[in-house]
């Protein structure tokens, strides 16, 4: 064995070692690139929840709706938001900024009141 194999085995843990730290500092390591985290990180601001509707079933027996990955039916709460009804492509909440619709193709409309002109 030559004199060069313990160092040659000393760089490559070294090596390893970094790039592992690296990861872990990173997250996931084995989180696709560009993917976020959920949550944003320990100091993050806390952001709108995003809506994403992933399908629903409707049938003669229920409805349901799989909303972020959660499956929930008219009436319960996900996130701080009431489901009033759901639709074969659409369901609509009812959070504490007032009634929106979520769509299967990612869209959210949120329903605004209208305003009432006071008589001058």
């Amino acid at each position: 064995m030559s004199r060069a194999a313990p160092v040659i085995a000393a760089l490559i843990l070294f090596a390893s070692g970094s790039v592992f730290n690296a990861a872990l500092a990173a997250g996931d390591p084995t989180r696709p690139p560009g993917l976020r985290a959920p949550g944003g990180g320990a100091g993050a601001p806390a952001a709108r929840p995003r809506w994403r509707l992933n399908a629903t079933l409707i049938s003669p027996e229920r409805r349901s709706a799989m909303i972020n990955g959660r499956t929930v039916v008219v009436g319960q709460r996900i996130n701080g938001a009431r489901v009033l009804s759901i639709q074969p492509a659409m369901v609509r909440l009812r959070g504490k900024h007032g009634e929106f619709n979520i769509y299967l193709h990612g869209r959210v409309r949120i329903h605004k009141k209208p305003t009432v002109k006071q008589p001058s």
